[in-house]
């Protein structure tokens, strides 16, 4: 397995997570926010806002796509080290899973869950993400698989509960 960029504890984003942030005003911003780059906007270098912490930056410096539930958004590299991005392919060398070099003819896919890249025959799982069967990698439908097993047997073990009134309190004593 080779180290990637996804491999440290990262926060899941939600749709909830992305409609609370307040974005920069587009007044505001006459330049790029990144500070390695800060190119002025123009009519042909727009601005564009990251998802997760709302600053704006020129196209270039928003490369990340950060895993929404059942869909993606753009955020940009400071933001992507904090949440689930999908692995960009330059960082993705071989399939995790069965270490099969990727080539231009092996397919590959991203898993909706962890955001690794994997090859097509590791990554054919489908698990329903907001309502939409969407493609996982092999771990994480098993944990997946595990967690609803849990919470399955969880309601199972639950005792229905049983209202004694004060009348029948009294009784019992």
């Amino acid at each position: 397995n080779m180290s990637s960029p996804n491999e440290q504890v990262k926060v899941r984003v939600t749709t909830n997570d992305i409609r609370s942030i307040t974005w920069q005003n587009d007044r505001d911003a006459q330049f790029c926010t990144n500070p390695t780059c800060k190119v002025k906007f123009t009519f042909t270098n727009r601005r564009h806002h990251c998802r997760y912490c709302g600053l704006i930056f020129c196209q270039k410096c928003l490369p990340n796509s950060m895993i929404v539930e059942d869909h993606t958004e753009k955020c940009c590299s400071s933001c992507a080290e904090k949440v689930v991005c999908f692995i960009k392919e330059e960082y993705a060398k071989s399939c995790p899973d069965c270490g099969e070099i990727f080539t231009p003819k092996i397919k590959k896919r991203h898993c909706w869950i962890c955001g690794e890249l994997f090859c097509y025959k590791c990554s054919n799982q489908k698990c329903l993400i907001s309502g939409k069967s969407l493609d996982v990698c092999k771990s994480c439908e098993q944990s997946q698989l595990q967690s609803q097993s849990q919470s399955t047997q969880k309601q199972k073990q639950k005792k229905p509960s049983i209202i004694i009134s004060p009348f029948q309190q009294q009784q019992q004593q």
